[in-house]
């Protein structure tokens, strides 16, 4: 397993990010439970589990590549025959930006969070989206406080709230 060690100067950490409950299953668990599992969680992939030591992960793409459009029946199929053994981890102080690195670099959707050998929850390219969603709301909501303030305090000044491509523009009279 490869993992990534962060600095602690860098933020924002994915602990603040990604999910803290950890699903599992063990390596002997039937495709079908699995993707159950996932189906009833809303969440594309599982970790697997092996004496609570990290051996695999499995995702919804594992499933469809492996057993969907390879034949197999998911019934009969299981978790340790068609999971990811060489898992990308990361650690709690593991930056956003470094997790997203990390995503684009190995091409995957999801990343379990270690602390130490244990897995302490997991972080999902979705979640990321989410959490940069959020922040640039409220980036724009600070943006537009200050702005009505600017035009509160000073008279002379008129706002457009936006121009023809999205931009806020400040006209002085």
């Amino acid at each position: 397993m490869r993992r990534i060690e962060m600095r602690e100067s860098d933020r924002p950490h994915i602990r603040s990010t990604g999910s803290a409950s950890v699903v599992s299953v063990n390596p002997e668990t039937l495709v079908s439970a699995a993707c159950v599992m996932m189906r009833d969680r809303h969440i594309g992939s599982l970790v697997v589990l092996d004496a609570d030591r990290l051996v695999g992960l499995v995702t919804e793409r594992d499933i469809i590549a492996k057993v969907v459009a390879a034949g197999k029946s998911p019934t009969t199929t299981k978790v340790s025959q068609i999971m990811t053994r060489n898992v990308i981890t990361c650690t709690p102080q593991t930056t956003t930006q470094q997790a997203k690195d990390l995503m684009a670099e190995h091409r995957i959707r999801h990343l379990p969070v270690m602390d130490g050998r244990r897995v302490v929850g997991m972080i999902s390219s979705r979640d990321i989206l989410v959490k940069q969603l959020r922040d640039t709301r409220e980036i724009i909501r600070q943006q537009m406080n200050i702005l009505q303030d600017l035009e509160r305090d000073h008279p002379g000044i008129t706002m457009l709230k936006k121009d023809e491509r999205g931009r806020v523009v400040i006209q002085c009279n």
